[in-house]
Protein backbone atom coordinates (compact mmCIF):
# COMPACT_ATOMS: atom_id res chain seq x y z
CA UNK A 1 0.00 0.00 0.00
CA UNK A 2 2.77 2.13 0.69
CA UNK A 3 4.08 1.78 -3.23
CA UNK A 4 0.91 2.55 -4.17
CA UNK A 5 0.64 -1.33 -5.38
CA UNK A 6 -2.33 -2.43 -4.00
CA UNK A 7 -6.19 -1.29 -5.14
CA UNK A 8 -7.73 2.23 -4.28
CA UNK A 9 -10.41 0.77 -2.39
CA UNK A 10 -7.62 -0.71 0.23
CA UNK A 11 -5.24 2.91 0.16
CA UNK A 12 -8.08 4.59 0.67
CA UNK A 13 -8.80 2.54 4.44
CA UNK A 14 -5.23 4.02 5.74
CA UNK A 15 -5.10 7.18 7.49
CA UNK A 16 -3.24 9.63 6.52
CA UNK A 17 0.22 10.64 7.49
CA UNK A 18 1.01 13.00 10.04
CA UNK A 19 4.08 15.55 9.11
CA UNK A 20 6.04 16.83 11.62
CA UNK A 21 9.44 18.63 10.87
CA UNK A 22 11.65 16.26 13.03
CA UNK A 23 13.12 13.17 11.32
CA UNK A 24 11.51 10.41 13.11
CA UNK A 25 12.70 6.63 13.07
CA UNK A 26 8.69 5.97 12.61
CA UNK A 27 8.35 8.71 9.42
CA UNK A 28 7.78 5.58 7.05
CA UNK A 29 5.38 3.75 9.25
CA UNK A 30 1.77 3.90 8.80
CA UNK A 31 -0.61 5.93 11.42
CA UNK A 32 -2.08 3.10 13.87
CA UNK A 33 -5.45 2.68 13.41
CA UNK A 34 -7.32 3.44 16.84
CA UNK A 35 -9.67 0.40 18.36
CA UNK A 36 -11.96 0.70 21.34
CA UNK A 37 -12.27 -2.91 21.38
CA UNK A 38 -9.77 -6.05 21.19
CA UNK A 39 -12.02 -7.51 18.31
CA UNK A 40 -11.41 -4.87 16.29
CA UNK A 41 -7.65 -4.54 16.97
CA UNK A 42 -7.46 -8.72 15.60
CA UNK A 43 -9.00 -7.57 12.02
CA UNK A 44 -7.70 -7.56 9.04
CA UNK A 45 -7.18 -3.82 8.38
CA UNK A 46 -5.86 -2.87 11.94
CA UNK A 47 -3.24 -6.13 12.28
CA UNK A 48 -1.69 -5.53 8.99
CA UNK A 49 -1.04 -2.04 9.76
CA UNK A 50 0.45 -3.37 12.79
CA UNK A 51 2.69 -6.10 11.39
CA UNK A 52 3.80 -3.93 8.58
CA UNK A 53 4.88 -1.41 11.07
CA UNK A 54 7.20 -4.23 13.01
CA UNK A 55 8.53 -4.98 9.83
CA UNK A 56 12.46 -4.35 9.35
CA UNK A 57 12.98 -1.18 7.03
CA UNK A 58 15.57 -3.48 4.79
CA UNK A 59 12.34 -5.44 4.15
CA UNK A 60 9.42 -2.83 3.84
CA UNK A 61 11.36 -0.73 1.53
CA UNK A 62 11.29 -3.02 -1.27
CA UNK A 63 10.03 -1.29 -4.78
CA UNK A 64 8.70 -4.41 -6.21
CA UNK A 65 6.37 -6.93 -5.06
CA UNK A 66 8.65 -9.67 -6.35
CA UNK A 67 12.02 -8.80 -4.20
CA UNK A 68 9.34 -8.02 -1.30
CA UNK A 69 8.00 -11.35 -1.15
CA UNK A 70 11.84 -12.52 -1.54
CA UNK A 71 12.73 -10.49 1.60
CA UNK A 72 10.00 -11.99 3.51
CA UNK A 73 10.19 -16.18 2.37
CA UNK A 74 14.13 -15.51 3.48
CA UNK A 75 13.39 -15.10 6.62
CA UNK A 76 10.81 -17.17 7.91
CA UNK A 77 11.07 -19.99 9.93
CA UNK A 78 10.33 -23.73 9.03
CA UNK A 79 7.57 -24.53 10.38
CA UNK A 80 7.49 -27.63 13.30
CA UNK A 81 7.20 -30.28 12.29
CA UNK A 82 4.93 -31.27 14.19
CA UNK A 83 2.51 -29.22 12.22
CA UNK A 84 3.70 -31.10 8.91
CA UNK A 85 2.22 -34.55 8.79
CA UNK A 86 -0.34 -36.74 7.07
CA UNK A 87 -2.19 -35.26 4.18
CA UNK A 88 -2.91 -31.65 3.57
CA UNK A 89 -6.73 -32.10 4.62
CA UNK A 90 -5.54 -33.57 8.12
CA UNK A 91 -3.19 -30.95 8.48
CA UNK A 92 -6.06 -28.21 7.96
CA UNK A 93 -8.46 -30.26 10.64
CA UNK A 94 -5.41 -30.01 13.23
CA UNK A 95 -4.76 -26.86 12.89
CA UNK A 96 -8.79 -25.80 12.59
CA UNK A 97 -8.42 -27.96 16.58
CA UNK A 98 -6.20 -26.11 17.89
CA UNK A 99 -7.05 -22.84 16.98
CA UNK A 100 -10.73 -23.57 18.08
CA UNK A 101 -12.60 -23.41 14.91
CA UNK A 102 -13.56 -26.97 14.52
CA UNK A 103 -17.06 -27.93 13.94
CA UNK A 104 -17.33 -28.90 17.90
CA UNK A 105 -20.04 -28.33 19.25
CA UNK A 106 -18.05 -26.15 21.77
CA UNK A 107 -16.90 -24.17 18.97
CA UNK A 108 -20.12 -23.94 16.72
CA UNK A 109 -22.03 -22.47 20.41
CA UNK A 110 -19.04 -20.20 21.70
CA UNK A 111 -19.99 -18.86 17.67
CA UNK A 112 -23.88 -19.12 18.40
CA UNK A 113 -24.12 -21.52 15.54
CA UNK A 114 -25.61 -24.63 17.26
CA UNK A 115 -28.07 -24.34 20.33
CA UNK A 116 -25.66 -26.38 22.75
CA UNK A 117 -22.03 -27.10 23.32
CA UNK A 118 -23.04 -31.17 24.28
CA UNK A 119 -21.91 -33.87 22.79
CA UNK A 120 -23.97 -37.06 22.53
CA UNK A 121 -22.91 -38.87 25.90
CA UNK A 122 -24.05 -35.48 27.63
CA UNK A 123 -20.54 -33.69 28.07
CA UNK A 124 -19.26 -30.29 26.79
CA UNK A 125 -18.37 -31.52 23.55
CA UNK A 126 -14.56 -29.87 23.36
CA UNK A 127 -11.16 -31.30 21.35
CA UNK A 128 -10.45 -33.08 25.28
CA UNK A 129 -13.57 -34.55 25.53
CA UNK A 130 -13.68 -35.86 22.36
CA UNK A 131 -10.27 -37.14 22.37
CA UNK A 132 -9.33 -38.33 25.96
CA UNK A 133 -12.74 -39.32 27.63
CA UNK A 134 -16.08 -39.43 25.58
CA UNK A 135 -17.26 -42.88 26.00
CA UNK A 136 -19.32 -43.31 22.54
CA UNK A 137 -15.33 -42.67 20.86
CA UNK A 138 -13.62 -45.38 23.36
CA UNK A 139 -13.46 -47.94 20.78
CA UNK A 140 -11.40 -45.58 18.55
CA UNK A 141 -9.32 -44.58 20.90
CA UNK A 142 -8.61 -48.24 21.59
CA UNK A 143 -7.57 -49.02 18.47
CA UNK A 144 -5.22 -46.07 17.98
Amino acid sequence: MNHSLSPKYLIDLLPTHRHTRYNLRTANNIPRITATTQMYTNLLLPATVRIWNNLPLSVSNHPSLTSFDQSLNSNMEKPKSIFSFESRSAQILHTRLRLDCSSLNFDLHRRSIVDSPLCSCGSCETVNQIVRHCPLLAHIRLRF
